[in-house]
């Protein structure tokens, strides 16, 4: 690809990624609610809870990322809202294996948002142990220090982000080419 290709994709890809930061905003509200998110924040019955809420919110992401992308880098008449999700179905059914390797593409980028955020919480760890909790007592056996908690969600939000427009975009290639 030449240097116009490459800045061409670069802009698409990063608009794709703007519209995904605002359509993905209710992962980032989860994401924000350590109850919800981590175990030691809440109890384990919450944790289930959210994780379900993750899978859906991102699952729902990941269905309507060729919206997404054709929202943001439409197509005349071939990748638009209107008809990025039967262009994916015609995709899915001609072209599997490209189809599942861009999904797969998107499933290696979030692995690497859980990783980044591990490594984020190695750097500003977000929970510590409650001096004042007693076996018994009323204090909680954590404290979870909210700014290092929310530059964690934040870092991993912004890159599951880039995953979807990532995915979108691939699919908006495959569709093209």
């Amino acid at each position: 690809m030449d240097r116009k290709g490459l800045s061409e994709t670069a802009s698409r890809v990063g608009m794709t990624w703007l519209a995904a930061l605002v359509t993905g905003l209710p992962i980032l509200a989860l994401l924000l609610i350590p109850q919800l998110m981590r175990s030691r924040a809440g109890s384990e019955q919450l944790l289930g809870i959210g994780t379900a809420l993750l899978l859906v919110l991102v699952a729902g992401a990941v269905a309507v990322a060729p919206i997404i992308s054709a929202r943001a880098a439409p197509l005349a008449d071939y990748w638009t809202p209107a008809t990025a999700l039967r262009t994916t179905a015609v995709l899915w059914r001609s072209r599997r294996a490209a189809s599942i390797l861009s999904l797969g593409g998107f499933v290696a980028i979030y692995a690497v948002a859980q990783l980044i955020g591990l490594g984020v919480a190695e750097l500003l760890p977000y929970v510590s142990d409650n001096p004042a909790f007693v076996e018994g007592g009323v204090e909680s056996r954590w404290v979870i220090h909210y700014p290092e908690y929310v530059v964690q969600a934040v870092v991993i939000y912004l890159v599951v982000s880039f995953a979807v427009a990532w995915y979108g975009d691939r699919l908006r290639t495959l569709a093209v080419g």
